[in-house]
């Protein structure tokens, strides 16, 4: 689903200064940075953040995207309309290489499928999934393909609750409204622990 409620950033200045150059460091940097964001003590590889705005949003998930790999898997999840599109389409353009590179939500076809012909460079492969429709039937695996799709390409699932069993070994990406900004925790945990995406968080 679209719906994407609005950021304001006059609301939006509780986001502290320290979360905010955190942030910038963590974008110049790309994937070989640190977050360091009131990193959780039970969950050594995962980080929160405070977003105040759509452009935030896209350059955080071009910081995965930019690295990205047949076999990965990022789960998003949080509210309706708190940008988990946006968060792919940064995704999805940094790894194309393509700024004006167009993506949509896939909420009606379930699935959007993107290669080398979209820009996407070598065999790599993505599927950007919203299973917002789903009914988390067992047989949901099954339409998708899920198991060879997850095995074989990189994925980007919106609503992965939506399935019977979510996907393991997976990057989390949870976005909550938060006022008038976006509260990001980005969890890398599953990962294997030479993953370059655990080096982002």
């Amino acid at each position: 689903p679209q719906n994407l409620a609005p950021y304001r950033h006059d609301r939006c200045a509780s986001a502290s200064t320290t979360t905010m150059r955190a942030l910038r460091s963590l974008l110049a940097l790309g994937a070989k940075g640190a977050l360091g964001l009131a990193t959780k003590p039970s969950t050594p590889a995962a980080a929160q953040l405070r977003l105040a705005s759509e452009i935030q949003m896209e350059r955080l998930g071009g910081i995965f995207g930019a690295t990205a790999a047949n076999g990965d898997t990022v789960c998003l999840s949080g509210d309706l309309g708190a940008g988990k599109t946006v968060f792919s389409r940064g995704f999805l353009r940094s790894a194309s290489g393509d700024a004006r590179m167009r993506v949509t939500s896939p909420t009606y076809l379930l699935d959007n499928a993107y290669d080398g012909r979209d820009g996407l460079p070598g065999d790599l492969v993505v599927h950007h999934m919203d299973l917002y429709r789903l009914a988390g039937d067992v047989g949901d695996a099954y339409v998708l393909d899920l198991d060879r799709t997850l095995a074989e390409c990189c994925c980007l699932v919106e609503w992965p609750d939506r399935l019977e069993k979510e996907p393991t070994a997976a990057l989390g990406v949870e976005i909550r409204l938060d006022g008038a900004c976006r509260r990001v925790t980005v969890d890398a945990s599953a990962l294997d622990g030479d993953h370059p995406w655990r080096a982002a968080t």
